[in-house]
C-alpha cells in the first residue's frame, strides 16, 4: 500500500532553477488580459452605440424631410385651387376658405385684391373659374418652409362672351409652416 507521502510530486528541476519574485501579481501587470479585453469590449460597445445613434438621427431627419415635401406639396395644391377656383354665387364664402390657408403680407396683399377685384368682376360678370392642377413638385423644402413648383390649368366662363377663357399657368408657391399648416406666404408665376 503506497502511503499519502507517496503521492507528494518532485519539483521540477528546470522551474526550481529559476527566480521567482513574490512582489508581481497579476493584478498589477501593467496591461493584463483582462484589462485588454475589458477596453475592447467598451471601444466596441461605444462604437457601436455612435453608428447607431447616426442612423437613427439621420433616418428621422430624411423621414421629417420626406414628410415636410409631401404636406408642402399638397397644401400648395390646395391653396391654389381655392385660390383660383371660385362660382359667382359662392365667391365670398369661397375666398374666405382661401385666405385661411395664407399668412404674412402676401395674405393682406390678396385679401385686397380680392376685395378690390375679384369677387366685384365675379358677381357683376357672372364668372366661373374653374382651376385644376396637372403637375406639381416641391422644389426646396426645410423643416418649416418650401418651394412648390405647381402646373394648374384655369378655365373662366362669363357672361361678357360667348366662350370660356382656358389660360395654362405656372406658379412657384411659397409655404411656410405655422403651428402645424402649411400656409402660402407667397406667388411667383413663372
Amino acid at each position: 500500500m503506497r502511503s499519502s507521502a507517496d503521492n507528494v510530486a518532485e519539483p521540477d528541476p528546470d522551474l526550481a532553477s529559476e527566480p521567482v519574485d513574490a512582489s508581481v501579481d497579476a493584478a498589477s501587470t501593467p496591461w493584463s488580459l483582462t484589462a485588454k479585453l475589458t477596453t475592447g469590449l467598451v471601444a466596441l460597445v461605444l462604437v457601436v452605440a455612435a453608428v447607431l445613434g447616426w442612423l437613427i438621427y439621420s433616418t428621422g431627419a430624411a423621414q421629417s424631410a420626406e414628410n415636410a415635401r409631401g404636406e408642402a406639396t399638397a397644401a400648395a395644391v390646395e391653396q391654389v385651387t381655392n385660390m383660383f377656383g371660385y362660382h359667382h354665387a359662392t365667391v365670398e364664402d369661397e375666398m374666405d376658405t382661401a385666405l385661411e390657408g395664407l399668412t404674412g403680407d402676401f395674405r393682406d396683399t390678396f385679401e385686397d385684391e380680392v376685395e378690390t377685384n375679384v369677387i366685384p368682376r365675379a358677381e357683376q360678370n357672372e364668372v366661373v373659374s374653374e382651376a385644376a392642377v396637372v403637375a406639381q413638385g416641391p422644389v426646396e423644402t426645410t423643416k418649416d418652409t418650401a418651394t412648390v413648383l405647381v402646373y394648374f390649368n384655369q378655365t373662366i366662363t362669363a357672361n361678357t362672351g360667348p366662350k370660356s377663357t382656358f389660360t395654362p399657368s405656372r406658379l412657384l408657391v411659397e409655404l411656410r409652416e405655422i403651428d402645424g399648416r402649411w400656409l402660402v406666404s407667397g406667388l411667383e408665376s413663372v
